[in-house]
């Protein structure tokens, strides 16, 4: 055989219309033994534990890459398009299979009894992330107590946490087995499945939904450019504060406020009225989720977003929408369901509300703007973040939102086609989200005054917060701006470009440097920041050429991917709760006496939540809204001094010192604080078990006794008796 006949035949099997089944069960085989030696000879000797899991994952990233090799690029993303939903459903299946979840619950392996360890208290792949102790030490565990109360499961109100009746769906987020739980769809799947399942779902099921959404919502702002929309949602999804905040309402608030929206423009422009009336109830139930998410500082802020794009969608549906009675009725219905379902969350909750409004913190908390340059430049060195440790990687996360060049480029393009017959239209988009734009800018960097963060409800919102509202505006302004810009759109010379670009670029990296933490960018991963943030800069000066268009997209697609991406850690299951062996010793004495107090004592403020978990009444566990009961109990008439009530009237996680003292409370931090509580005081709480690092019985006297049931590990659970 020649060796053009060779080469013909090479040629030949790799063209990408040729032998596709071969070419796949080759690729499978390549993935599955690629990730086996991966595993084998280079995780497996630095971490000592092998794991199928983390083959199946590699495995599975290997094989989805070789597929563009062996499939055209249109046919294959033409295919994943039409298909989906269903590939989605798929994904989250076997997720939720699998027990995966991206929670970092996996840090109380370093927590508690360390020393006990074993392979599945680790993440398969990623860093647990101990920063996001409100995700990992306070929400889920107690979540997952809600599944073991002695009556019933998932009450409204937990006995277990703070040792007494604790409204679960107005601060913390939890399953609870009522219709309110239609306004929080992603905890059902606790309901259904269980704890590990259930964390499975509520991770992976928003992760999905997200992706999703923000595809539809970017095919609304682009006219159904795929392309352009697919590049929208992997920005908005893999923007660093979405994925360092992902258990704190973002991901909801962005599922939610996009869906409406999308149902809004469906609901304009649908002409059967079955459909109509559909989508208006579907806005109702976006406007239940929303409501339900109890975060003002990104409901407000978001909320000015969302009525931007509202303002454009009326105006561009405004000639095509006719009202009719049909729809006038099924808005009036849609408006009594959600009032009655959020009247209903007000009376079973009033409590709870109340507390939490006249608590010192957050409750008396009023904003006046500023200062939030820190996180608003953080984009410049998103990419490091994952890999490289910051004091606090969540406050200063923020959307890729390239700040502040989206709207000088919006303000350029209005000016160029300020003679075009589409100029309205294109007022009709931009106008909304500069002024917003506008509005969010001043409150993040300029000290406003009392009158006017009253008028605009910014008063609720720190600039931190507020500045993440205004990245993701920048994100939209790109999208559109991607998807209008035509060849004969001019901004400016290249030349020019060059060097503005240049000198914003220096800008920014002069701010994020000076505002970011302290010595985080060194010179070259400083160099490396400023040159991706010039050529991006560059790239969107010139996004009139297509191929700057796809340069740029691929660019700041690769960022996010690398920024958020890999943010959280893929973990299986929730052994780490449960199979510790203090663990199964809590639980062991819980299932004898359901109805004991436990206090926590002299330990790391995340202790008293994983004791919860497993089915403990824990005094101390976090107090979302104070437990006035408790310190009328231990201070008399003192807990009502004025600098007594500040320190405890407050969210706090609630540490406790057992000492031969008077007792008193410490402010740690304004979500933290210090109970030195008398022996002889616990008869006056009814504790009837302690955790506890050190030797209770050197206490014991004619009033109390404290008697040593366990210690191993550093741990030991004493009997108290009086």
């Amino acid at each position: 055989m020649t060796k053009k006949k060779i080469r013909n035949k090479v040629l030949n099997f790799f063209n990408k219309d040729n032998f596709k089944l071969i070419k796949i069960i080759i690729l499978f085989l390549v993935a599955v033994l690629l990730s086996f030696l991966m595993e084998f000879f280079v995780i497996y000797k630095k971490s000592g534990a092998f794991s199928i899991d983390r083959i199946i994952i590699i495995a599975g990233v290997i094989l989805f890459t070789g597929l563009h090799l062996i499939f055209r690029l249109n046919d294959m993303y033409q295919w994943i398009y039409k298909k989906r939903f269903i590939l989605a459903l798929l994904f989250l299946f076997f997720a939720m299979i699998m027990k995966y979840s991206g929670s970092s619950i996996t840090s109380y392996n370093f927590f508690v009894q360390s020393e006990a360890n074993d392979s599945t208290y680790t993440p398969i792949l990623g860093k647990a992330r101990t920063i996001r102790s409100d995700e990992w030490a306070v929400n889920s565990p107690l979540i997952f107590s809600q599944n073991l109360q002695e009556n019933e499961n998932y009450p409204y109100f937990n006995m277990n946490i703070r040792g007494t009746k604790t409204d679960m769906f107005t601060v913390i987020n939890a399953p609870v087995k009522d219709i309110l739980i239609i306004g929080k769809p992603f905890n059902i799947g606790y309901l259904l499945f269980g704890n590990e399942v259930g964390l499975s779902f509520w991770w992976y099921g928003r992760l999905v939904a997200l992706m999703l959404i923000s595809f539809e919502f970017c095919m609304l702002l682009t006219k159904k450019n795929k392309l352009v929309s697919l590049f929208g949602m992997l920005v908005i999804t893999f923007s660093p504060a979405v994925q360092w905040w992902y258990s704190n309402f973002i991901v909801d608030i962005l599922i939610f406020g996009q869906l409406a929206l999308v149902l809004i423009d469906k609901f304009m422009l649908e002409k059967k009225w079955y459909f109509r009336s559909l989508y208006i109830l579907g806005v109702g139930f976006c406007a239940i989720c929303y409501i339900f998410i109890l975060y003002p500082a990104w409901m407000i802020s978001f909320a000015y977003v969302y009525l931007a794009i509202l303002i454009w969608i009326i105006l561009k549906n405004r000639k095509d929408f006719h009202i009719n009675k049909i729809d006038v009725l099924s808005i009036i219905i849609t408006i009594i369901l959600v009032v009655l379902i959020v009247a209903r969350f007000f009376i079973i909750s009033n409590e709870a509300i109340t507390a939490t409004l006249n608590a010192d913190y957050p409750g008396e908390r009023f904003e006046i703007g500023g200062n939030s340059q820190d996180n608003m430049f953080s984009y410049v060195y998103s990419i490091f973040v994952p890999l490289k440790d910051m004091i606090n990687p969540c406050e200063n996360s923020n959307m890729l939102s390239l700040y502040p060049m989206p709207i000088i480029i919006a303000l350029l393009y209005l000016y160029r086609k300020r003679k075009s017959k589409d100029f309205k239209k294109i007022l009709s988009f931009l106008i909304p989200l500069l002024l917003v734009s506008i509005l969010l800018s001043i409150w993040c960097f300029i000290p406003t005054n009392k009158i006017f963060a009253k008028i605009t409800l910014l008063y609720m919102i720190p600039s931190h917060r507020a500045a993440i509202a205004l990245g993701y505006i920048q994100i939209l302004l790109i999208i559109y701006l991607i998807n209008n810009f035509k060849d004969d759109t001019k901004l400016l010379k290249e030349k020019v470009s060059f060097i503005l670009s240049g000198v914003f670029a220096t800008i920014c990296l002069i701010f994020a440097v000076k505002y970011g933490p302290s010595n985080y960018l060194g010179p070259v991963s400083g160099f490396i920041s400023g040159t991706i943030v010039f050529i991006l800069f560059y790239l969107m000066f010139n996004l009139n050429k297509p191929k700057y268009k796809k340069y740029f997209m691929v660019i700041l697609s690769s960022v996010a991917i690398l920024s958020g991406a890999i943010v959280n850690p893929i973990i299986k299951g929730i052994n780490v709760i449960y199979n510790k062996p203090v663990s199964l010793e809590i639980q062991k004495i819980v299932n004898e006496n359901k109805d004991a107090l436990w206090l926590v004592d002299n330990l790391n403020f995340t202790v008293p939540n994983y004791v919860v978990a497993n089915g403990a009444r824990v005094i101390n566990s976090t107090n979302y809204y104070p437990n006035y009961e408790l310190y009328k109990t231990l201070l008399g008439e003192d807990s009502q001094k004025e600098e007594i009530r500040k320190i405890y009237n407050r969210y706090a996680h609630v540490s406790v010192n057992i000492d031969d003292i008077d007792t008193n409370l410490e402010l740690l931090y304004p979500d933290s604080i210090k109970i030195n509580i008398n022996p002889d005081k616990l008869d006056d709480i009814n504790v009837k078990y302690v955790l506890s690092s050190k030797n209770l019985e050197k206490y014991n006297n004619d009033n109390i006794k404290f008697e040593k049931l366990y210690d191993e590990y550093g741990l030991l659970i004493f009997k108290v008796s009086y």
